[in-house]
């Protein structure tokens, strides 16, 4: 890690995944530098960036001229679909923020020619505040996967059968790309992550949301990062099958009490 931050005073743009620019700013704290004023733009992507990360970015590095921008995008819509510049006015705002509560950094909002929708389970546009699965339409979206017929038709939706979009969303291109990503609107235009459609599971008869055990775990002081997994144990002569719950948790300090 210490060789790139001897490039720093080259480098103005950055790309990282969270976790790693996690441990690119604790090994700034551990080490009493400075994030290198060189760098204009920090953009994350490819998984939830936690809002606490930012803030925690923004306070140690006062002197810094560095903004944050948080970026969402599948693969099969070309990696960038929506992006979300975080200030550092934002990220301190306290109370009044209009991202105080969140776990995590919005994804923001769609960019030139990727329209992107919330819809249920019947493909109907939700409205603000309520969670559904993000879709994917425009310029960025691929013709589907290779070699992969089944897959493909599964994933990639014509236009027309959206019908209650199709009328209403503006769109270059035929085809809206079904991500599985669940997310909704905040009342700002903005987006947010929410998980995947697939964390939902039934445990003892309850459905249980992965990502909200992971969001509650995450509020603990001494909890720095958590994972959440369903555990299926095969079958075996005369058992049922056995689901367990498997939580993972990294303390925020190695003190101790942590």
């Amino acid at each position: 890690m210490r060789n790139v931050l001897l490039l720093a005073p080259h480098i103005t743009f950055c790309v990282f995944v969270p976790s790693y620019f996690a441990l690119i700013v604790d090994y700034l704290s551990d080490k009493g530098d400075s994030f290198p004023t060189s760098v204009k733009h920090v953009v994350l992507a490819g998984e939830a960036f936690p809002i606490e990360l930012a803030r925690q970015f923004y306070r140690k590095h006062q002197e810094s001229s560095t903004c944050l921008v948080n970026e969402y995008g599948p693969t099969e819509a070309s990696i960038t679909s929506t992006a979300f510049r975080l200030s550092r006015e934002l990220a301190l705002q306290g109370t009044s923020s209009p991202i105080q509560g969140l776990q995590s950094v919005p994804i923001g909002k769609p960019i030139d020619d990727h329209p992107v929708v919330v819809l249920d389970a019947q493909r109907r546009l939700v409205p603000v505040n309520v969670p559904g699965e993000l879709y994917i339409g425009g310029a960025g979206v691929a013709r589907g996967y290779w070699h992969r017929p089944e897959l493909t038709a599964k994933a990639f939706i014509a236009h027309e059968k959206l019908q209650e979009i199709a009328s209403i969303v503006p769109m270059h291109g035929r085809t809206w790309y079904k991500t599985g990503d669940l997310a909704k609107w905040l009342p700002s235009g903005d987006l947010v992550f929410l998980g995947r459609t697939y964390a939902q599971v039934k445990h003892h008869g309850m459905r249980i949301e992965l990502q909200e055990v992971r969001n509650v775990l995450l509020r603990h002081a001494s909890v720095k990062a958590a994972e959440v997994l369903s555990i299926s144990q095969p079958k075996s002569p005369g058992h049922k099958q056995r689901q367990d719950l498997s939580t993972s948790l990294e303390p925020s300090s190695c003190s101790p009490t942590a």
